[in-house]
């Protein structure tokens, strides 16, 4: 089967569904939420699903998308030991998340050389890839909301609005701002460890925070908001090829 000309990536992560359609090779559209959001003129001729998600939720979207694109074949993309020159370091492949896994994929195939992904949403996420597509392994930790909701959530008197929130520097002098600024100091000292312990890698990072985080750390990284997409854009097209 050949690759087609009208591709729609949906990549479903842990709080919402992210969908991209390339049209000839390029981004043409990106939007979050439902389905039903597209453009009128997105008219994908295949249609590609990585999923975070459980099987309950993948089989729910399925159904939307067989409404709003009936007999378009719906492909999954699933984590393996091997895609487009990358293998993957887990000793079980599927275990890796999708999202880590095509985020790899794509670096490698379009940047090369000795790299570090990183995916801050939900959860900060790096991944490490060598020159020669050896998946090194990586790293999970909450992201900066996380963090926040988790201490609210396990504590009796850590309570505030957002509209308490100072932006001023300096010490935090509210609940609001030592809680979101202890946060993100969290999370800047992890990301800074690892770009101490690797210094030989180029820092590839999409999603969330990432850009911010690297910005206040001075570290130079190439920004790449539809990494993913392109990584699951690359295996679907594989595995036409292959067929």
């Amino acid at each position: 089967m050949s690759a087609s000309n009208s591709i729609l990536i949906a990549d479903a992560g842990n709080t919402s569904v992210k969908w991209t359609w390339f049209l000839a090779g390029q981004v043409e559209a990106k939007w979050i939420g439902s389905i039903y959001d597209k453009p009128q003129v997105c008219l994908p001729s295949v249609i590609a699903l990585a999923s975070v998600r459980d099987s309950d939720h993948d089989q729910r979207l399925k159904s939307e998308l067989a409404d709003a694109f009936p007999n378009i074949v719906v492909e999954d993309i699933q984590s393996s030991a091997v895609v487009c020159g990358v293998r993957n370091a887990y000793e079980e492949p599927r275990r890796l998340g999708v999202d880590r896994w095509l985020g790899v994929v794509a670096a490698h195939n379009i940047y090369g050389g000795e790299l570090a992904v990183m995916d801050a949403g939900t959860a900060i996420k790096a991944d490490f890839v060598n020159a020669q597509g050896q998946h090194l392994g990586g790293y999970i930790a909450p992201g900066v909301e996380l963090m926040v909701d988790s201490l609210v959530a396990r504590t009796a008197k850590i309570r505030f609005s957002n509209h308490e929130l100072s932006t001023d520097s300096g010490f935090p002098t509210n609940t609001a701002t030592a809680v979101n600024q202890g946060c993100l100091e969290m999370a800047l000292g992890l990301v800074q460890r690892l770009c101490l312990q690797h210094p030989e890698v180029t820092w590839v990072v999409t999603g969330g925070m990432g850009a911010r985080l690297m910005e206040q750390l001075g570290v130079a990284h190439i920004v790449d908001e539809h990494l993913v997409a392109k990584g699951a854009k690359l295996v679907l097209e594989q595995q036409m090829m292959e067929r």
